[in-house]
């Protein structure tokens, strides 16, 4: 069982050859509204990059959906909490007649939700609006990459520009290997501009990615990243 983030293609992969006869679940959920949707990989229940259909008593609805059918993702549930104890700012967790989100964008397709990011994830480059965790997980399902993370940097020209930090299983991977990986499926406008090699990662006290210190990296140019 596994949560937290999508479980990567590649990951899957390797897991169901280790582990050929296990059951593989995976769920989307969040502190404030509990379980949300799960997928059993292997059952054909959901598509490989949702992630999964609702648990039983769950009602889900997407609002002000884009041309892509991507919107904010609401839902109704009795495992919500009712407020925070301190509310430090005015975006995360809403509730509003008995429907609440946490600012998660996606769609459903044939029932099973598919998210894209954060409405916070979404950066506006050569004003294109693109959510990072999208280009993010294409680039996971490359299978030269154990990891990819995308930031969105201050650029003058482009407002802000991406980069794509990877861990790479192949040492030859090289930065026009993904720039053509990315144009089969992805728009121009989002394919990253830059690529850089993580070694190490950078994390948090709750062990994950330490996004804002990568950022100063890229910033710094630090040498603890490698440019593809």
């Amino acid at each position: 069982t596994t949560a937290g983030a999508k479980l990567s293609q590649n990951l899957l992969a390797e897991v169901q050859n280790l582990a050929a006869n296990a059951t593989l679940t995976e769920y989307y959920g969040a502190s404030e509204l509990g379980f949300v949707t799960t997928a059993t990989h292997g059952t054909g229940i959901a598509a490989p990059q949702s992630v999964g259909t609702p648990f039983p008593g769950i009602d889900i609805e997407i609002r002000t959906p884009d041309a892509d059918g991507n919107g904010e993702v609401w839902l109704r549930s009795d495992l919500i909490i009712d407020d925070y104890l301190w509310r430090d700012d005015a975006h995360g967790f809403r509730c509003v007649d008995g429907w609440s989100t946490v600012g998660d964008i996606g769609r459903l397709e044939a029932g099973a939700l598919h998210l894209v990011g954060r409405a916070g994830g979404m950066v506006t480059s050569g004003g294109n609006n693109i959510y990072l965790d999208q280009v993010a997980r294409h680039l996971d399902t490359h299978p030269d990459i154990k990891t990819a993370l995308v930031l969105g940097i201050p650029d003058q020209y482009l407002g802000t520009k991406l980069v794509a930090l990877i861990e790479p299983r192949a040492p030859a991977l090289s930065a026009q290997d993904l720039v053509d990986y990315c144009q089969a499926s992805l728009q121009k406008y989002k394919i990253p501009r830059a690529f850089f090699r993580v070694s190490d990662w950078p994390v948090t006290s709750s062990g994950k990615i330490a996004t804002k210190e990568l950022e100063m990296w890229v910033t710094e140019k630090d040498d603890r990243l490698a440019a593809l």
